[in-house]
């Protein structure tokens, strides 16, 4: 039978000392009024993100991605602020909140 050895085979909570729990400040947002959506298709061998902005008369934007893989492309999106907030069919549903001018 093996012998006890404290602080090995704990997971890593055993070699590092207990932290007290910090109360950080509470950072003020200003609630999001306006989002930006997006759409995210599938086609044979691209990749179509469907843009709108909050605006209805601005239009809706179309853009083509080829060459990258679906899950490449949902990791710039994510990157770049859009948040997934549904799917239709075989449609991914994005938004992010639009930056405020000053």
């Amino acid at each position: 039978m093996p012998r006890h050895r404290p602080g090995l085979g704990q997971g890593l909570e055993a070699l590092v000392a207990p932290t007290p729990p910090a109360n950080p400040a509470p950072v003020a947002t200003p609630p999001v009024r306006d989002w930006e959506y997006a759409a995210l298709r599938r086609r044979r061998r691209s990749t179509v993100i469907e843009t709108a902005g909050s605006d209805p008369l601005a239009g809706i934007t179309r853009r083509r991605v080829r060459g990258l893989p679906l899950i490449s492309v949902l990791g710039l999106l994510g990157a770049a602020g859009w948040e997934l907030a549904g799917r239709d069919g075989k449609r991914l549903l994005l938004k992010r909140p639009l930056l405020q001018r000053r």
